[in-house]
């Protein structure tokens, strides 16, 4: 009888340890931000949506986006002139454009965002809805990461 216990008692721990061994937690990658770096000007495609509060992000994948419409990608090219700083691009079936200022190292304010809006899938809306609440970046040779919301989110980007 005291075996019969035992083995149920290893048994079930063996079992919580397994299940243990197999969640992991899900962490937003970090971005060094290189302050060598003083532009974004180039030309960008978003590569998720951060939610650090939550410790959780947003992919581009088949549910969130029309993979058959440009790659499902939303692309944007900042162009840095010293008079204008635009921004311009395609949010998988909409072409869009805006302006951009940086008031101070780090801080952003995107404005004037607009352009077509036929429909579109989620992951292009993600981007209609945030980009205009940006108010920081951190920026290194291949990533950039616009901050929303405080800096408890932010739009990540790889360079292409």
């Amino acid at each position: 009888m005291m075996q019969d216990y035992k083995f149920r008692f290893i048994t079930m721990l063996a079992i919580i340890m397994v299940i243990c061994a197999c969640e992991r937690e899900n962490f937003i990658p970090t971005i060094k931000d290189d302050k060598e770096i003083t532009t974004i000007a180039g030309t960008w495609k978003v590569v998720s949506y951060d939610d650090f509060a939550h410790n959780t992000q947003i992919t581009k994948d088949a549910d969130n986006t029309w993979l058959q419409i440009n790659n499902g990608d939303v692309i944007m090219t900042f162009m840095d002139t010293p008079d204008t700083k635009e921004i311009e691009g395609v949010t998988v079936t909409n072409y869009v454009s805006g302006s951009y200022t940086i008031t101070a190292p780090r801080k952003i304010k995107v404005s004037n965002f607009n352009g077509t809006y036929i429909d579109q899938p989620d992951w292009a809306d993600l981007f209609w809805e945030k980009i205009e609440e940006s108010d920081e970046f951190s920026v290194s040779n291949t990533h950039l990461r616009i901050f929303y919301n405080a800096r408890r989110n932010s739009i990540t980007f790889e360079k292409i």
